[in-house]
């Protein structure tokens, strides 16, 4: 691959520190700061606020919620996240403000990873359009699931009482529902939003070391489930949304996935998803084996390269790369509009260590 043409699983969560501790037994609003150039939510006289934000090879986002000091923040408080696509270079998307799932600001700075003393995960699981995506809170032992989305507000869901959802794999919205795939002790489990509520759909088989996703189409008229066995390549079975059987699907070897893809044309139908390189590999890669940067980013590292791309009954095509930088950053690599150029593959490099992202196209 070459440099321009022209020429992130989970992390424990740590919030930016609050300034000092408060007066008030709530922790002082944290550093509020800006993410990926968009300046943080602007706050009333008087309110709190925490955030923190982390970058993986699954996308980088920044959280963000406030609220007036020791009031009911189930009703005045607010909080909102700002998403960047790891495939593109253009501005972050954000959610609308939103009411918040916690009762006072102690309770949110707690989830938010400020007191020392709790335990905080936090997953994102973005879609493979980048425009929408399911994020997962555990504080302690307690999760909570929210249903995140390009202006939109953020919808906390209700699970089956006393359920163990299992390993997220995926949310979509297909035909203005909502849906969303769990593994758990050898089953996969589909799920339907209805009013913010989790309704068990259907229950399928996972065989032996076959990982299971839930995709969609890209015109995001079906729902599917993407089947990857290491030593036989992948399997796509579409869900008949009406009877929930599995529907006649179709198999992509890797004689197949190991080749050079081609670049997906504008517009081209098929099952949208998100995979590490090489495409075989069931793991995301961790090195910059693949990766040969000249002209203005010779000696730029990657590691977790990802690509998006779009099966069908032909084979696969390549829509667009994503990698993280591997170490530190001399100078400022060059890059180009990958949003627009139709000639190479687009890859878009992210520095986790402060959110800067190239954009570079690439040849074999």
């Amino acid at each position: 691959m070459t440099s321009p043409a022209s020429g992130p699983e989970s992390r424990r969560v740590t919030g930016s520190r609050p300034r000092s501790g408060g007066a008030t037994g709530e922790p002082e609003s944290s550093a509020w700061i800006q993410f990926q150039g968009v300046a943080a939510p602007a706050r009333g006289t008087g309110e709190v606020g925490y955030d923190f934000g982390e970058t993986n090879e699954n996308g980088s986002y920044r959280a963000y919620v406030w609220g007036p000091g020791r009031a009911d923040w189930s009703r005045h408080g607010r909080w909102l996240l700002r998403v960047g696509d790891r495939f593109s270079v253009e501005p972050p998307w954000t959610t609308l403000a939103s009411r918040t799932p916690w009762a006072d600001a102690t309770s949110a700075a707690q989830a938010f990873g400020l007191d020392t003393n709790t335990g905080v995960d936090w997953w994102l699981r973005l879609a493979a359009t980048g425009e929408s995506g399911i994020v997962q809170i555990r504080v302690r032992s307690e999760s909570s699931l929210h249903l995140i989305g390009r202006d939109r507000s953020v919808t906390t869901l209700t699970a089956p009482g006393g359920s163990d959802l299992g390993t997220l794999a995926g949310a979509h919205e297909v035909n203005d529902h909502w849906y969303l795939g769990a593994a758990r002790a050898e089953q996969f489990q589909l799920y339907r939003v209805d009013q913010g509520k989790l309704d068990l759909l259907a229950t399928y088989p996972l065989w032996g070391r076959i990982s299971t996703q839930l995709i969609r189409t890209v015109h995001g008229d079906e729902l599917g489930l993407l089947q990857k066995s290491s030593g036989a390549g992948w399997y796509v079975i579409p869900i008949d949304l009406e009877t929930l059987e599995p529907k006649p699907g179709f198999h992509v070897p890797n004689e197949v996935l190991g080749r050079v893809p081609a670049r997906c044309d504008a517009g081209r139908p098929g099952w949208l998803a998100v995979s590490g390189v090489p495409l075989t590999d069931s793991a995301v890669s961790e090195s910059n084996t693949h990766l040969d940067f000249v002209g203005g980013a010779a000696g730029l590292r990657t590691k977790r390269l990802t690509a998006r791309v779009v099966l069908d009954e032909a084979g696969v095509c390549v829509d667009a790369l994503a990698a993280l930088v591997d170490g530190a950053v001399g100078t400022e690599p060059r890059s180009n509009d990958v949003n627009t150029a139709r000639a190479g593959l687009p890859l878009v490099v992210t520095d986790p260590a402060d959110d800067r992202r190239w954009g570079f196209l690439c040849s074999p």
